[in-house]
């Protein structure tokens, strides 16, 4: 195979790639912003976050080389969802109650 081909078939699998983490990443950012009270438990939550969210993904795409493209783009979103749960579970609070906790009370307005 020319280096050509390999050049072409690499590109769509890193663009797939950031496309799957930018999700997790905007949210956390999002998250810093909205509850900053983390202490030093972002120091080490924000690096296990991104661990298992690469593992998360990285599965995904071995596992979708063996589906049709209808089932490997479901396969896609479903991780990008887990991701997503994984950044929001993961993510510290110091002095308060989960982030969780705190979006459902200002939602039922408690």
């Amino acid at each position: 195979m020319p280096k050509e081909a390999d050049a072409e078939n690499k590109a769509p699998v890193f663009t797939k790639f950031i496309a799957a983490v930018l999700p997790s990443t905007i949210l956390l950012f999002l998250l810093f912003m909205i509850f900053p009270n983390t202490g030093l438990g972002r120091i080490l939550t924000t690096p296990l976050t991104y661990i298992i969210n690469l593992g998360l993904i990285g599965f995904a795409f071995l596992i979708s080389r063996a589906f049709t493209n209808k089932h490997a783009s479901a396969t896609f979103l479903v991780t990008v969802a887990l991701t997503l749960v994984v950044t929001i579970w993961l993510y510290p609070q110091e002095n308060a109650p989960h982030i969780v906790v705190q979006v459902w009370n200002g939602i039922v307005g408690k």
